[in-house]
């Protein structure tokens, strides 16, 4: 919180897995927060993530950012099987993924951005789990545990991708869609 204070963040937000329900939690009288929370559950949703409560919640940083502040669990860590599902390929990654479009909704909560999806395959057309999949050459995403790479679609036309895995078909494609489009499946 002292180094966010110390040059001004506008948002602040902490990230963690506890042994207790997924949360989005903001300061109990943070309007702010709790539309940030709202957009980040929306988000997390989108992408197949299941579904995270909004509430207040009493974490000390949260009462010592001076800026908009947001607590994000979004998965518990308190058993065999969601600890499991947790450390599946590609779940942290998709995590953090929506967490910036959570971010990213702050600054755009007009735009529409549809839900783009491929597979990444292996010469024999089976799925490629837990590949490594940069889009854009900037933003680095992963396939999940059924091969699959879930994105939206923020800006329309050609977007390049490499996918960095031996084991895929394909390391560069091209996927050439407009939003009208939707999902694309690419072999």
């Amino acid at each position: 919180v002292q180094i966010a204070e110390g040059f001004r963040a506008e948002r602040y937000l902490r990230i963690g897995h506890a042994a207790v329900a997924p949360v989005l939690g903001h300061y109990f009288s943070s309007t702010a927060g709790r539309r940030w929370g709202q957009r980040t559950a929306a988000a997390a949703r989108a992408l197949g993530l299941d579904s995270v409560a909004v509430h207040d919640v009493f974490k000390y940083p949260l009462t010592q950012a001076s800026s908009t502040a947001l607590y994000a669990s979004l998965a518990r860590i308190d058993g065999a099987a969601s600890e499991a599902r947790l450390l599946t390929p590609g779940a942290l990654r998709l995590e953090a993924y929506a967490l910036y479009v959570g971010l990213l909704r702050e600054f755009a909560p007009e735009a529409e951005w549809p839900l783009e999806a491929f597979t990444v395959r292996d010469v024999n057309g089976q799925p490629v789990a837990g590949a490594p999949v940069t889009l854009g050459g900037a933003l680095v995403l992963q396939s999940g545990s059924d091969g699959v790479v879930r994105f939206l679609r923020t800006e329309p036309g050609p977007l390049e991708v490499q996918i960095a895995d031996p084991r895929a078909a394909q390391t560069r494609l091209l996927l050439d869609s407009s939003p009208a489009h939707g999902s694309s499946e690419t072999r």
